[in-house]
């Protein structure tokens, strides 16, 4: 993304990224740069920056689960994470359930840490909080039962020290006919710190 101003073409620089032209008079549109024509702009600190910019996935269609307790992964909601690194991830969850059903819910995964902490808010359609709940593990679930309409707030942060995946995982509570759901409005997002 480019803005002209005075016949010059400035570079769009995200924030917190130490861009420097002080070397550049211009940059020819016209011509192809390579790293060591652009000296005075600190290519490494954007590469960094563009890392660093959040994995969201918004689901595609609904998650249903129907006579099934057993926890599953929600489609597309998996991250892998690379060792020696550290994430920030959250969800926010619509979720539509028989009351006789309800909900579960937690995080999973296979990377192995040195440090994990995520919390989870549960409304449901009586606006009052269901669960607020801190967690230290990648096993830890949430049920309920009894209303038909919940939403939930994940957020977290990992330090991974052997690569693997974090995942979020959904079934019934309990194991009924009714149709429980992740709607499709629902999304996860992870970033690496």
């Amino acid at each position: 993304m480019y803005k002209r101003q005075e016949n010059s073409i400035i570079p769009y620089v995200p924030s917190g990224v130490n861009f420097k032209l002080s070397s550049v008079n211009s940059i020819d549109p016209g011509h192809k740069h390579t790293r060591s024509s652009l000296s005075g702009i600190d290519i490494a600190g954007m590469e960094t920056a563009i890392t660093k910019i959040p994995s969201v996935t918004r689901l595609a269609s609904n998650f249903d689960k129907t006579s099934d307790a057993t926890m599953a992964t929600v489609t597309g909601f998996t991250r892998n994470l690379v060792s020696g690194s550290s994430y920030m991830f959250k969800a926010y969850l619509w979720m539509e359930a028989g009351a006789i059903g309800g909900i579960q819910l937690g995080i999973a995964g296979t990377a192995l840490f040195s440090d994990l902490a995520w919390h989870l808010r549960v409304v449901g359609d009586d606006n009052l909080i269901k669960t607020e709940t801190i967690a230290a593990n990648l096993s830890s679930t949430f049920t309920n039962t009894g209303r038909t309409t919940y939403f939930a707030e994940i957020w977290g942060t990992i330090v991974c020290t052997t690569s693997g995946t974090l995942t979020l995982q959904f079934a019934q509570a309990v194991s009924n006919g009714t149709v429980s759901r992740v709607a499709a409005r629902s999304f996860f997002e992870s970033t690496l710190l």
